[in-house]
């Protein structure tokens, strides 16, 4: 369950990077219209962040497991073997993602470009992890 999990983390991510795209946040109040000035709350900034370091943990080669990576590895929600093979071979990959999902937890507005890199890539990170998961369907 941890990689349907993952997956649809990935999935729940991509489109809120589109909401943040397109989306123009104004408020309907009592008062009349307001435009927000920041498009995430804290608790959305936090997940963006949470999950990049947690990209970069499976993206990372990482050769010393002293005390500071198995802080890292308890503060990750997603850090099994399976997270790891899911990656192998897209570290490259992950660098614009993990650079853009970094960015929006700052607060920063993406490009088009950086949108589409990350969109893309959590997309195809989260369908991976649907077809890795072995759980005999429905029926």
């Amino acid at each position: 369950m941890e990689l349907r999990s993952f997956s649809m983390h990935c999935h729940s991510l991509a489109v809120k990077l589109t909401h943040l795209k397109y989306e123009i946040g104004i408020d309907k109040t009592d008062a009349g219209d307001q435009l927000r000035l920041f498009q995430m709350t804290i608790d959305e900034r936090a997940e963006y962040t949470k999950f990049a370091v947690n990209l970069r943990f499976l993206t990372e080669i990482h050769t010393e497991h002293g005390e500071s990576y198995w802080k890292l590895y308890r503060d990750t929600d997603y850090n099994g073997y399976d997270f790891f093979k899911l990656l192998q071979g897209l570290e490259e990959e992950a660098k614009p993602c993990i650079a853009a999902l970094e960015k929006v937890a700052g607060g920063e507005k993406l490009t088009d470009e950086e949108t589409k890199a990350a969109h893309d890539f959590l997309y195809k990170i989260g369908c991976r992890a649907d077809g890795m998961v072995d759980d005999g369907g429905c029926f």
